[in-house]
């Protein structure tokens, strides 16, 4: 086989792939955008499952007004998808 005539070595412990994996680790300050929009998300996802945790609708509005609407209207909700799915999108494209 190719590999082993030449000796053709793949992997991330392979000297020649040095270049390969050094740069994801160079520049840590270009992953913050990515960063901060997981944290925002997080949050979010934790005052949604906080706003489940309630039983009566009347307690869920009084608490949380914002996640009330936005659970409740249907307009609101599509933005929110799409919104999130733009986020998630150009985080992945400017991130790298």
């Amino acid at each position: 086989m190719i590999i082993y005539k030449y000796s053709i070595r793949a992997g991330p412990l392979a000297e020649e792939n040095w270049f390969l994996f050094a740069y994801l680790v160079e520049k840590p300050w270009c992953k913050t955008g990515s960063l901060a929009i997981g944290v925002i998300f997080a949050e979010l996802y934790i005052q949604l499952l906080h706003y489940r945790a309630l039983k009566t609708d009347e307690e869920r509005k009084e608490k949380y007004t914002k996640m009330h609407s936005l659970v409740t209207r249907q307009w609101l909700k599509s933005s929110l998808m799409l919104t999130c799915i733009a986020g998630i999108i150009f985080s992945l494209l400017c991130g790298h």
